[in-house]
């Protein structure tokens, strides 16, 4: 039932760094997924457009159901590349809801998508205001 799958794996702790992304992509291709898998997190890969490993991240078609799955709350700042620790989740899912819109507008397809975000419940009132 799923035509693709787009998946984000952010860089391993520790001395293999690639483990995970080699590990992912390897088993999409044995199990014959077909998709895309991107070297790093959702945030900075979609708000940056491309991957660590210079793959340029591009919505072909409309997604029609994304399932994010953020171990943290919502507001937690990332690991970036080139600019430390950065909080990008909301600039990351404004950026998916407007790539979900330009690719409708481009090439069609189904006028719905289901939008499942798992955070952990634990930031104030405050906080999420300020963003």
């Amino acid at each position: 039932m799923i035509d693709e799958v787009i998946a984000f794996e952010p860089p391993d702790r520790g001395p293999d760094r690639r483990r995970s992304i080699v590990e992912l992509r390897r088993n999409l291709k044995i199990m014959g997924i077909p998709g895309v898998a991107y070297f790093g997190n959702l945030e900075e890969v979609v708000t940056l457009g491309r991957d660590y490993d210079g793959q340029d991240y591009a919505q072909k078609r409309v997604v029609t159901l994304y399932n994010l799955d953020f171990c943290n709350e919502i507001a937690s700042a990332i690991e970036t590349r080139e600019q430390g620790k950065r909080i990008l989740r909301f600039e990351a899912l404004r950026q998916v809801f407007r790539d979900q819109g330009e690719c409708y507008r481009r090439v069609g397809g189904p006028n719905y998508f289901v939008f499942m975000l798992t955070i952990r419940n634990q930031i104030d009132a405050k906080k999420i205001r300020g963003f």
